[in-house]
């Protein structure tokens, strides 16, 4: 990869990755509090549109200042492999970080 494209794809997975945390955030607090439920759904129809709007501001806004600020060096393919290795564990965090409080309030 040459130039500053080249690090674009790890400012967009520094972004996923951010995102992700937002929402596991937001969904915890919605599943525990009801009003800030009640909250996110008047702010925009439905709790979930509210929070996927959300989501999308904070991955466009991190991946803006990762990207143009230089938070990351050009990468090799070695870094890029271990970015995307660990924006899967990320993934798997949220899902399970999410599971746990609805199955102690739910079940």
């Amino acid at each position: 990869m040459e130039g500053e494209k080249a690090k674009l794809p790890i400012s967009a997975l520094f972004a996923t990755n951010i995102a992700i945390g937002f929402v596991v955030a937001i969904t915890i607090l919605a599943i525990i509090f009801p009003a800030f439920k009640a909250f996110l759904g008047a702010i925009l129809w439905h709790h979930w549109v509210a929070k996927g709007i959300l989501m999308t501001i904070v991955f466009v806004v991190v991946l803006l200042l990762s990207f143009y600020l230089g938070f990351f060096k050009e990468p090799t393919e070695n870094s890029l492999a271990k970015h995307i290795i660990f924006t899967i564990g990320v993934i798997l965090a949220g899902v399970f970080a999410m599971f746990f409080p609805w199955l102690i309030i739910y079940h």
